[in-house]
């Protein structure tokens, strides 16, 4: 709930069916032992140089941490991904509006 409203924060995040299809931010966090693995990656349709379209990666980032058995941690380091995502997309987009 807290990446959500995050990216809704920033116009990135909408409930719409429609815009879910054709891009989401997707994120996995595993645990084993005392480390956390964190992956967020953004997919989106794209084409490709023939006109072929489907859904691709566009980004991505990875980050393993020492947990200490505490989420409040392991939500933090999820949220400074998403914060690095939201600033290289908004970085890019802008550039590619200009």
């Amino acid at each position: 709930a807290t990446l959500k409203s995050y990216l809704r924060g920033v116009n990135l995040y909408t409930r719409s069916d429609a815009a879910a299809r054709d891009a989401y931010l997707y994120g996995r966090i595993v645990l084993v032992g005392s480390w956390c693995f964190i992956d967020l990656s953004f997919h989106k349709v794209v084409t490709d140089e023939y006109g072929n379209r489907g859904i691709g990666q566009t980004w991505e980032d990875s980050n393993v941490i020492l947990h200490r058995r505490n989420s409040r941690h392991v939500l933090g380091s999820l949220k400074k991904q998403a914060q690095k995502f939201v600033a290289e997309y908004l970085r890019v987009n802008r550039r590619a509006g200009d």
